[in-house]
């Protein structure tokens, strides 16, 4: 008891104010910002309600987690792609640049199971099953790699499949039908993610993949006729990006708000990337990045 009593007053007496004055020293300078996490379930070390600091002069890498501007809403995710970086999902794994990435991604999934089966009990333990999911046979839930692959080893269930919704997703037209019809959010891509002076060539392609992108983020004005860009009234056999994009994602798969249907981010619409976790209020600890 007094081990603890030492420990509680040691945390107000010297940790508390060191937090304090580490927090306003971030504060006063215009490289950092003071967030909490809010809908940042499975955010890796991130939780809902963490406190966080923001760098805006950290380098953003692959993995890294990234405060932006989408619209009037600011949204935390995680950065899986980067300027230039050619993207493809295909079930749980996520592709760049041809090399397979290890990650630990989230699809939702229908399982399907024998209502009637000795082994209910168990199944309804593990996924916590109303009695109405009981007598359907079938319910919805997000698996990654890991825990899909264990279930299907099981004897649970008999048949699991992805949910795919390719609604809302970019490129914003399936115009190019045999090119598009197999695209969803667990089925993405190939991708190629804008950079800083890429070149694109004037095709309607081009234009369904990234024209809205454009439009948005660089020439409101620049329209798309007759297989050319053109801009203030000229025709362009190509168009240059002005900026570097970087595309976030919602580690939990079917959450469908992300670059897969807002496309890649500016550069100059990231606040910056996550440098620290300040506190969590989770764990009653203090945790950093």
């Amino acid at each position: 008891m007094k081990f603890k009593n030492l420990l509680t007053k040691i945390a107000f007496q010297w940790i508390l104010p060191a937090l304090i004055g580490i927090t306003i020293s971030f504060l006063l300078s215009s490289n950092y910002k003071l967030i909490v996490a809010k809908n940042a379930y499975r955010l890796g070390d991130i939780q809902n309600n963490d406190l966080l600091i923001i760098s805006k002069n950290q380098k953003i890498s692959r993995n890294s987690y990234i405060l932006a501007k989408n619209k009037s809403e600011t949204i935390l995710q995680k950065c899986i792609g980067l300027p230039g970086d050619s993207i493809k999902l295909t079930d749980n794994q996520l592709i760049i640049n041809n090399l397979d990435i290890e990650t630990d991604l989230f699809n939702q999934y229908r399982i399907d199971f024998n209502p009637n089966a000795k082994n209910n009990n168990l199944l309804t333990l593990l996924f916590q099953l109303t009695t109405e999911t009981q007598a359907l046979g079938w319910f919805n839930y997000p698996l990654n790699k890991a825990s899909k692959e264990k279930i299907l080893k099981s004897d649970l269930t008999y048949n699991i499949r992805a949910q795919n919704d390719s609604k809302n997703l970019i490129p914003y037209s399936f115009y190019f039908t045999k090119d598009f019809v197999s695209w969803s959010q667990n089925n993405y891509g190939l991708y190629v993610i804008p950079k800083k002076g890429m070149r694109i060539n004037s095709s309607l392609k081009n234009w369904h993949f990234y024209g809205k992108l454009i439009q948005k983020y660089e020439n409101k004005d620049i329209l798309f006729d007759n297989n050319s860009f053109l801009a203030n009234g000229k025709k362009n056999d190509f168009y240059e990006f002005r900026y570097d994009y970087y595309f976030l994602i919602n580690p939990i798969l079917e959450s469908i708000s992300d670059s897969r249907m807002y496309g890649p981010i500016p550069e100059k619409a990231l606040f910056g990337s996550v440098y620290m976790v300040l506190f969590s209020f989770n764990n009653n600890k203090i945790s950093f990045q």
